[in-house]
């Protein structure tokens, strides 16, 4: 009897071992395998003393004026085109998985008069040192930080980076 309850109790955490490595391993194949991209940061207030040094980032893709029937929590792909300066950009929104090209997969936040919510997982803190986020904090009021993303073909993004403008230079 007691041989049985050890092997059930084995059997139990080598679950729980093999779910938490499956979603640690899940959150990273954008950092393994996926394209890096960077994109523009807009201004967000960044304080939170609960949550230890971090910056929070906004995107200009997180709303989009369109009107919409889409429901909550709806996937949404965000399709970015590359510009001149190798920067990603907004380029439109499709509520079906697009075949080719770069693309964020998130999910509809809400509907707010015509400006359709949406988010992105993954991407709306960056944790950091103390100074470094401090700094980071004083280039995002000038609205001069870049994030550097990493996506994979599923429209997943994981941070790889966030630095301001001034630093791409030196």
């Amino acid at each position: 009897m007691k041989t049985n309850r050890k092997r059930l109790f084995i059997v139990a955490a080598l679950f729980q071992l093999f779910i938490l490595g499956g979603m640690l391993i899940s959150s990273n194949i954008p950092l393994w395998f996926g394209k890096e991209i960077k994109v523009n940061v807009e201004p967000v207030d960044p304080r939170s003393l609960l949550r230890g040094n971090y910056v929070r980032l906004r995107y200009d893709f997180e709303s989009i004026a369109m009107k919409t029937n889409k429901k909550r929590d709806t996937k949404v792909y965000v399709e970015l085109k590359e510009n001149n300066n190798s920067m990603y950009e907004f380029e439109k929104v499709s509520f079906e998985k697009p075949t080719k090209g770069i693309f964020l997969q998130g999910r509809v936040k809400g509907q707010y008069f015509k400006t359709l919510e949406i988010k992105v997982a993954n991407i709306n803190a960056y944790f950091t040192q103390k100074e470094n986020a401090l700094k980071l904090e004083k280039e995002l009021r000038r609205g001069s930080v870049i994030a550097v993303l990493m996506v994979d073909s599923r429209g997943k993004a994981i941070i790889k980076n966030v630095y301001g403008k001034r630093e791409e230079k030196e």
